[in-house]
């Protein structure tokens, strides 16, 4: 695992080359959104241990920028953030969100990012169910890949 130093300049550089220009260099902002809700919940960007700053307001500010910006990708950033909202766990294909809710003590979040999903989620409140029924490939490989 990297140290908090290098984590915090490789989040600020994604930012700073992705953010560049309006987006001109992100092509998959499905991608993009994921990036943040993988970072919202790594130690060590968060503003706790010993070699963090928190990256908590950048990383929010740019989930409110893509989603509020890009339309298409609204109804994915929704699912997103429900997902946050969950402690991170998954829907199924009935639109049922599966996990211990909260229960698990070793999950990391930004709660700077947490407010961010939750005004997400209740200004676009109309589009909840089909962000639901969304057809999402690899969500279990971003359970598996914050295991590592």
């Amino acid at each position: 695992m990297a140290s908090g130093a290098y984590k915090i300049g490789l989040v600020e550089k994604i930012i700073e080359i992705c953010a560049s220009e309006k987006y001109a260099l992100v092509t998959d902002f499905a991608w993009y959104i994921d990036i943040f809700v993988f970072l919202a919940r790594i130690k060590g960007v968060d503003g706790h241990g010993k070699h963090s700053r928190n990256l908590g307001p950048l990383v929010s500010n740019q989930i409110i920028d893509v989603t509020l910006r890009v339309l298409p990708v609204r109804h994915y950033a929704i699912r997103r953030m429900i997902g946050l909202i969950l402690d991170g766990k998954t829907c199924n294909d009935k639109g049922h969100f599966s996990g211990t809710f909260g229960l698990e003590s070793n999950v990391s979040m930004m709660p700077e990012v947490l407010s961010v999903a939750a005004f997400i989620i209740g200004e676009n409140s109309s589009l909840i169910d089909e962000a639901i029924s969304l057809e999402i490939d690899g969500e279990e490989e971003d359970d598996e890949l914050l295991k590592l």
